[in-house]
């Protein structure tokens, strides 16, 4: 995986929001359709 870096080597800007997402509706809609979908999903924060 590239991380970051993928913005430098494309000459692209990485613009990352200085605090996480706080929508717990949205955390909520993809851990169920994850669940769905015979899926894990992985939280981080």
């Amino acid at each position: 995986l590239l991380g970051i870096n993928k913005y430098h080597l494309l000459n692209l800007p990485y613009d990352a929001p200085e605090k996480p997402l706080d929508a717990p509706e949205l955390l909520d809609f993809a851990q169920q359709y994850a669940c769905q979908k015979g899926l894990t999903a992985t939280l981080r924060g």
